[in-house]
């Protein structure tokens, strides 16, 4: 372990303060990239319910990246790296997700701002600001208890993978799943759209197939893992599946 510290630390961009510059800068050209859907398809900046959305996005991705620099900063590391080992099916899934995902802002202001194809009651932003809350909750339980979730779909070797069991994964299998099922509902609701609502179902989908096949590929190439199923039996629901 010292050695890689090492290792890690002689990159300036791998030192902590390396890695808070990476992270503000991910979470700027995120922010812009959200923006920019939102409030092109809204066809007008003045529009309270996307401010507030990037407020509280920002603000909890920056607090979520101030917990996990100074818990877990070799997870972050090697989340922000390319991996060339992964998974055929999750390249695809990651250019859909991607795809999905911006749709959903851009048709949310659309929807919302610039054509109201639907009406949506504004009680319904106490709802989407506690789905986000309570969605956040399973994200970063899962990342400070599993020194190996990346973001993509790959066996790790180079780092030693092997299952964890620990944390929210005494219940369900794929827990950062359930945490980010939950935000995606929260923000169609946070951001007054019923399209955005049906874009998240859709990305639920999207993450349902995804926990599928990565759930297949851990049974049959990660050692140990088919001995957790026995003892952890439901992927996402406990009781349903």
């Amino acid at each position: 372990m010292g050695n890689n510290n090492k290792k890690h630390t002689a990159n300036p961009g791998d030192s902590i303060g390396g890695l808070w510059l990476r992270g503000i800068a991910r979470v700027v050209i995120i922010g812009l990239l959200i923006g920019g859907a939102l409030f092109f398809g809204a066809g007008t900046f003045d529009w309270f319910s996307g401010w507030f959305f990037l407020g509280v996005f920002t603000l909890s991705i920056m607090f979520n990246l101030f917990i996990l620099l100074k818990k877990t900063p070799d997870l972050m590391r090697e989340r922000w790296k390319r991996k060339s080992d992964t998974k055929p099916f999750d390249k695809v899934f990651g250019l859909f997700y991607m795809l999905s995902t911006l749709s959903m802002f851009l048709l949310s202001g659309m929807d919302s701002v610039r054509y109201e194809w639907t009406q949506m009651d504004r009680s319904l932003t106490y709802a989407g600001l506690g789905l986000h809350i309570l969605g956040t909750i399973p994200i970063l339980w899962s990342m400070l208890s599993n020194p190996h979730l990346e973001t993509t779909v790959r066996i790790q070797n180079d780092r030693g993978h092997k299952v964890i069991t620990e944390g929210p994964y005494r219940y369900v299998r794929h827990p950062m799943y359930v945490g980010v099922s939950l935000m995606f509902i929260g923000w169609g609701f946070l951001l007054g759209s019923w399209v955005a609502v049906g874009v998240a179902v859709w990305i639920i989908l999207l993450l349902i197939i995804r926990t599928a096949l990565e759930d297949r590929t851990l049974q049959m190439e990660l050692e140990g893992y088919k001995e957790f199923c026995q003892k952890t039996r439901y992927r996402l629901v406990p009781g349903i599946w």
